[in-house]
């Protein structure tokens, strides 16, 4: 029982949600077969670990039905009933929960009814003042276009039935319209996921959307668009000028061209699609950042997470939390530009943003960057060693920094049987591209050919391994590599902090 479907959904549940399920079990209206109510009241004895040794088909059972003894057929049959009518009321409450939280769906289905129901007056007075209107966070994008398709349907629909034909003309103009901007917008954006999918090593196939967006001629269509004075325009311009910025990522005047398109046309987007254009900025500067030796992207980079965190585009609604990849990167970004007060600043005042079961993780991972920078190396690693990198992105993060801790402290032996777990983890794991492989292998061989350098004291080769750093734009922590290489050239012992 602890493993089946139904304790395996209860178990993601939020308490505010479990209490939620209970009344809408005890409601009438939505649990019109059996009654499940004495059943739940079991369960939430058990919520929301379910792990208990007492929690056995046999005792919950006997719980259930006081006095009546345990029958291993008839009355694990009747336990397996109730969990799969309980499974599908939990599965109609998750129905019921996304229509109330989805305010689109839901006056569309009102207007559809009240047209239904001939109730003209109430279908206009709601239509006018639609939620399409209003300044909600997908304003702007594709799913917002979307959704006016169907408030323009039932436009359409209502106006055939008032004998109101230029109505349904420009009903049925306004659906092609917003399918068109969706298609658009997408088909821009579905570059920038190519790019995506190479990193994470994924098969980006041949597709409908890359063959029609090779064909259109979309200078010329934005041409008359902005001639034509197109209320349009400013959500095709700003997603081709994306596109651009992607598709011809070494031309760096796409990138400027698009950032400016952004702040010109920022009014014009709600919050999730500002997060989104953010976040392709970003993304870009990230791509450069692999190639770039002036550092200039590196700078542009902390710039655009600064003023995210400024405008709240740190996250994509503002009843959302904090994406533990998102506090990742920022962090990521202030610490390689030596921003540690920043960097001490956004931890403090956002950590809180994460999920609960991130923030203890993240706090510590956090400050071993914060010492890190400070030159504080002991307490670097007394941070480092607390945090958990089960998580994907935390792996490599945590192994090279405790590398380069090990490093300074003197602690050779340790890092040189760290070099060798990283070694192994690079050829086996299967989270890493190909690029990404080759970009660690890199990293590895530099710093152990350095603690090579360092152990055996020899410095004629410490020439050549600087020569290789320097040429390497590609290198993880090339700064920290070439300081250390200038102390090997000085002698200057690291010390412990």
């Amino acid at each position: 029982m602890k493993d089946s479907k139904l304790i395996n959904l209860i178990k993601t549940f939020t308490p505010h949600e479990f209490r939620e399920l209970e009344l809408f079990i005890e409601s009438p209206y939505f649990n019109r077969g059996r009654d499940l109510s004495a059943f739940f009241k079991c369960l939430k004895k058990f919520y929301p670990r379910f792990e208990e040794e007492s929690f056995s088909e046999e005792n919950f059972y006997e719980k259930l039905y006081p006095g009546k003894k345990y029958d291993k057929l008839k009355s694990k049959t009747l336990i397996h009933t109730l969990s799969s009518e309980m499974l599908k009321l939990c599965k109609e409450f998750l129905i019921q929960t996304g229509l109330n939280d989805d305010s689109h769906r839901r006056e569309y289905y009102l207007l559809n009814r009240l047209r239904e129901k001939r109730s003209y007056k109430e279908f206009e007075k709601i239509f006018n003042n639609s939620t399409a209107n209003n300044e909600l966070p997908e304003k702007g994008g594709a799913l917002d276009f979307i959704n006016q398709f169907y408030s323009a349907q039932n436009s359409m629909v209502y106006c055939i039935e008032k004998g109101d034909i230029s109505g349904a003309v420009e009903s049925i103009i306004s659906q092609g319209e917003c399918f068109a901007v969706a298609a658009l917008i997408k088909g821009y954006r579905n570059h920038e996921l190519s790019i995506a999918a190479k990193t994470h090593n994924i098969i980006f196939r041949e597709n409908l959307i890359d063959n029609l967006m090779s064909h259109l001629d979309s200078p010329g269509v934005l041409e008359v668009m902005k001639k034509n004075n197109d209320k349009f325009y400013p959500y095709v311009v700003v997603n081709y000028a994306a596109y651009l910025m992607m598709k011809h990522t070494e031309d760096h005047k796409y990138y400027f061209e698009f950032k400016k398109m952004v702040d010109e046309y920022y009014s014009f987007f709600g919050q999730s699609e500002r997060f989104y254009l953010y976040a392709m900025l970003i993304s870009y500067c990230s791509l450069q950042c692999l190639n770039d030796n002036t550092g200039i992207f590196g700078r542009e980079q902390f710039e655009i997470h600064k003023r995210s965190v400024e405008l709240g585009l740190y996250k994509n609604s503002e009843n959302d939390i904090m994406d533990i990849v998102k506090f990742r990167n920022i962090a990521l970004s202030a610490f390689s530009l030596n921003e540690t007060d920043w960097f001490e600043t956004f931890v403090n005042d956002f950590i809180n943003e994460l999920k609960p079961e991130y923030r203890e993780n993240m706090r510590y991972f956090s400050w071993a960057y914060i010492h890190f920078g400070r030159k504080e190396f002991g307490k670097s690693l007394e941070n480092l060693i607390m945090v958990h990198n089960d998580f994907f992105y935390f792996k490599m993060d945590a192994k090279r920094l405790l590398l380069l801790n090990y490093y300074e402290l003197g602690y050779f032996e340790q890092a040189n049987s760290l070099i060798k777990s990283i070694k192994e983890y690079i050829a086996n794991t299967k989270d890493l591209s190909d690029k990404l492989r080759d970009r660690e292998r890199i990293f590895i061989k530099a710093v152990n050919d350095l603690l090579n350098l360092k152990e055996s004291g020899n410095k004629k080769d410490i020439g050549i391994l600087e020569t290789e750093i320097s040429k390497d734009i590609k290198l993880t922590f090339k700064k920290w590599l070439l300081e250390k290489v200038g102390e090997l050239k000085g002698d200057r012992s690291p010390r412990a902090s």
